[in-house]
């Protein structure tokens, strides 16, 4: 059997800097041309300040590696919109399958120098559970933390394993029982620590949002776990699709609630004291809700995570778009920490049109794979500049890599897409490969396949005048992916991540995705 694999590779290119990046505490931030954006009639809601207290502790030896993780095919649930996934049915005829040519180079290509594939080394064993949901972060020592949806592996810069397991043995002892999944994880370059986020359950019942920090930088000193439940207003909902995100002081986990019929409910935003995280501490907590559905539901709200170039601020910035397609995005202010008196702004933002495109081709067979929608994958603050990613429609219901830069000093969205009829780009992530916060260049990593293609991983850049470097290729895929296949589709993504390193003197940043191959999965690692 063709199995998908996930493997982790780190993307190295060096360019002239001025300054290495250091984290500093920012206390305002205001723009007042955002104020005639502002959705007045919309009152979101911001709950008391609730005490959360530790779920306990998680010890492991650094020499811990758990080599015999069996294959277990299991498919989480998806929540996509039947209305999404009927247009995503029309796009997908629209493809044309036969005698693609194949991809070259695009025609507005930026004299940005070519990203430089580095150091590469296979990440985590695939466990059969799909989508992998690649995740990873690293510290200024270069402690490499890489997730998937059943497993968490420690690494060294040279790809030596310190430490890796299932997320079921990870937080044995703590009275957990349901399946644990949607790995999210990000270092706080302020506190020197990492911060991990998983949920638990599926139902109602059984939904907790799993946090846990990192005792010091050294993920195997150990960590301090918390939880929330993930049917908060004990309506019969439960919590799905993390999304992570730090200020100086607080951190930031929103997600979608669905009840256990799978229709949506509502998206809720999580706003968490972090300081005393890292010490096992009690912890502040506050969450919002309320963001009605002006110009559309608020679904999938992405925390918009600050570049250090900038500093770190009080609050935090989020976005969210329509994941079926529209001419608007939502941008959220959230304006201080819970030390302070925070509110919750919101703004509706006008965006070059985009739209769903359909399932992804893959050579030598036709089994397709789920490109989800149009939901926003990241973004990050730098420079009176915020940048966010998605993939929608490119070319002919192919997809392509949209990225945008909203300049916050007059309120405008500045949009480009890296398309190319034949192929679909996919569940892109994007980080800043700058040592100013004038300048804006980026990484984009992103998943490539195509009716000639096997799914790969792809990295391209991104200059300040918005034009695209070529491709390189991360991963080139060997085969197809067929496991999990239910009604000719089956899942990959759901996203990918990219890093920056902190305090390099040449900028370097560190990729994790997944590709198809055929090796069996015990001889991956």
């Amino acid at each position: 059997m063709k199995k998908q694999m996930s493997l982790l590779f780190t993307i190295i290119f060096f360019i002239c800097i001025a300054a290495n990046i250091n984290a500093q505490k920012k206390e305002t931030r205001n723009y007042e041309n955002l104020q005639k954006f502002k959705t007045h009639d919309i009152q979101i809601k911001k709950s008391e300040i609730l005490p959360l207290k530790t779920l306990g502790e998680i010890k492991h030896k650094s020499s811990d590696v758990n080599w015999s993780i069996t294959f277990k095919s299991e498919i989480k649930k998806h929540e996509l919109f039947e209305e999404t996934m009927k247009i995503k049915e029309e796009k997908t005829k629209l493809k044309q399958k036969d005698n693609i040519e194949p991809y070259n180079s695009q025609s507005n290509k930026s004299p940005m120098d070519l990203p430089v594939i580095g150091r590469n080394f296979p990440g985590n064993i695939f466990h059969g559970y799909l989508p992998p949901d690649n995740s990873m972060a690293i510290s200024k020592s270069g402690y490499i933390i890489s997730v998937i949806n059943s497993s968490i592996f420690y690494y060294d810069m040279n790809g030596n394993v310190l430490y890796g397991d299932l997320f079921s043995n990870f937080f044995d002892g703590l009275g957990l029982y349901a399946t644990i999944y949607d790995p999210r994880v990000i270092y706080d370059p302020v506190n020197d620590r990492f911060i991990l986020v998983v949920l638990h359950g599926t139902s109602s019942e059984s939904s907790k949002v799993l946090f846990a920090f990192s005792q010091s930088e050294n993920p195997n000193d150990g960590w301090w776990v918390y939880d929330i439940t993930g049917n908060p207003f004990s309506d019969g909902s439960w919590f799905d699709y993390p999304n992570i995100g730090i200020s100086n002081e607080d951190l930031f986990i929103t997600g979608n609630l669905f009840f256990d019929n799978m229709s949506f409910n509502q998206s809720i935003i999580f706003q968490i004291s972090k300081d005393e995280g890292y010490n096992g501490g009690e912890l502040s907590l506050i969450y919002w809700t309320g963001f009605g559905n002006d110009p559309y539901d608020a679904f999938t709200i992405v925390p918009v995570n600050y570049n250090p170039h900038g500093g770190f601020y009080n609050g935090i910035y989020l976005v969210s778009n329509n994941p079926s397609g529209s001419n608007k995005i939502r941008l959220y202010d959230i304006t201080d920490n819970i030390s302070g008196d925070p509110v919750c702004n919101l703004y509706a933002l006008d965006i070059d049109q985009y739209s769903l495109g359909g399932n992804a081709y893959q050579q030598n067979t036709n089994i397709l794979l789920n490109t989800g929608d149009n939901r926003i994958q990241n973004g990050f603050y730098m420079g009176d500049e915020i940048h966010f990613v998605f993939h929608s429609e490119s070319f002919n219901g192919y997809n392509g890599i949209n990225y945008n830069r909203i300049d916050l000093n007059n309120s405008n969205i500045s949009s480009t897409m890296f398309g190319f009829d034949g192929v679909d780009f996919c569940y892109p992530f994007v980080c800043s490969f700058s040592n100013s916060a004038d300048d804006h260049k980026v990484l984009i990593a992103y998943c490539y396949t195509s009716p000639i293609n096997y799914p790969g991983v792809l990295v391209s850049g991104v200059d300040n005048q918005m034009n695209w470097t070529d491709a390189a290729i991360v991963a080139q895929g060997q085969n197809y992916v067929e496991v999990g296949e239910t009604q000719g589709v089956t899942r990959w993504g759901d996203y990918a991540c990219i890093v920056r390193k902190y305090d390099e003197q040449n900028p370097k940043a560190w990729l994790s995705g997944g590709f198809g191959n055929t090796q069996e999965i015990q001889s991956q690692l």
